[in-house]
């Protein structure tokens, strides 16, 4: 299956309202149906069976949730009871599976560590997993772009943006993948969809190029926290525990101009060894004065530079990744989803962000200043 698009279908502006995690534009219809269908067939490693969530106390509004996942689920009645149960927004939610049935994640040396052939890879997949491959109208080149399912599901929709797939590119972020990420993005109307990226020893689990996207329907706090200008195009997230850079879609509306200015910072860090996680989201423009809003008006992308995962502190809950930075906590346990507090995600995502964030700042602004 073929999903073809150009830049007329690219939408700029949503609104959370009271829209559905399950609704949205024709992107989010081909990707919820075919993500469902592959539920359906028991292409999984587990049927995503979220068995608590909830909002910690306090001024971050992070989210927690644990996962009891068990074998994929077949019987229709029970998949649409399973629906609802998960996507009932502030229920209480459980999800273990995702850290004892995942498959095991390549062992991680280097940022930039080359493809291997041998391990495991995204071209050896099976087709059932793969949902559809994304084109561009006016792309001329033979570049086959895929979505596939994560597996390992973290919530409803979880996919894999596989930029290039058979190029067998590192898991090294490029301009155009960036771009790519963008333009999928401002195909979905949903503000509840999220697309993310892990660097190698940024808890990449696979070394092939590949982003996340999944649906979460919490509004987060960094769809409309305040920034401060750096310089250029490049801003600082400072009232948050990790600390990091962000940037949004200039007033052009090009991805083209957004992905380049990320993926000059990206290159930085990798030319100079410093892991790093990439978050895109829906959200306020910086210069709104209505925080609160539920009008996303722009496109927000946060990088930050981070300890190295082989370095940071190991953590019964969970692993800092790029969920974990935006306030989503992936809990490993029902024991520690019970006791997690903020001032312990705050200690963590502080820890793994502080450092780096302060040790890059100085750089990145004369990065930007040229």
């Amino acid at each position: 299956m073929k999903y073809e698009y150009c830049k007329t279908d690219f939408i700029y502006e949503t609104s959370r309202g009271d829209s559905s995690v399950q609704s949205g534009s024709v992107f989010d219809s081909t990707l919820q149906n075919t993500w469902k269908a592959a539920l359906e067939r028991g292409v999984f490693r587990y049927a995503l069976n979220i068995q608590h969530s909830k909002i910690l106390e306090g001024k971050f509004s992070f989210v927690a949730q644990v996962r009891n996942n068990k074998r994929p689920i077949r019987n229709a009645t029970a998949y649409i009871v399973l629906l609802i149960w998960n996507f009932c927004k502030n229920c209480h939610q459980l999800n273990t599976d995702r850290a004892l049935k995942r498959r095991a994640p390549e062992e991680i040396t280097s940022l930039t560590q080359p493809f291997d052939h041998d391990r495991f890879n995204f071209t050896k997949i099976d087709e059932t997993e793969i949902l559809f491959e994304l084109r561009r109208k006016c792309d001329t080149s033979t570049n086959r772009h895929c979505v596939i399912i994560n597996e390992s599901p973290l919530e409803f929709g979880h996919c894999l943006l596989l930029p290039s797939r058979l190029n067998c590119l590192p898991q090294i972020a490029t301009q155009h993948s960036l771009q790519l990420a963008i333009e999928i993005m401002l195909l979905s109307s949903n503000p509840a969809f999220r697309v993310g990226f892990n660097s190698l020893c940024g808890y990449a689990s696979v070394n092939h190029l590949h982003y996340h996207g999944y649906y979460l329907n919490y509004s987060m706090l960094l769809e409309h926290i305040s920034v401060q200008h750096l310089s250029g195009p490049c801003f600082i997230l400072v009232n948050y525990p990790a600390k990091g850079f962000v940037f949004q879609l200039p007033s052009d509306k090009c991805p083209e101009t957004l992905a380049r200015d990320v993926f000059k910072l990206t290159n930085f860090l990798v030319c100079n060894n410093v892991a790093h996680n990439i978050y895109i989201t829906r959200g306020t423009d910086f210069s709104s004065s209505h925080t609160n809003s539920k009008i996303c008006n722009t496109v927000r992308v946060y990088v930050w530079a981070r300890k190295s995962s082989s370095g940071a502190k190991q953590n019964d809950a969970f692993n800092p990744a790029i969920c974990e930075l935006i306030g989503h906590l992936s809990v490993k346990t029902e024991a520690a989803y019970w006791s997690l507090t903020e001032e312990q995600v705050v200690e963590m995502l502080s820890d793994v962000c502080e450092g780096p964030f302060g040790q890059v700042t100085d750089s990145v602004k004369e990065l930007f200043e040229d």
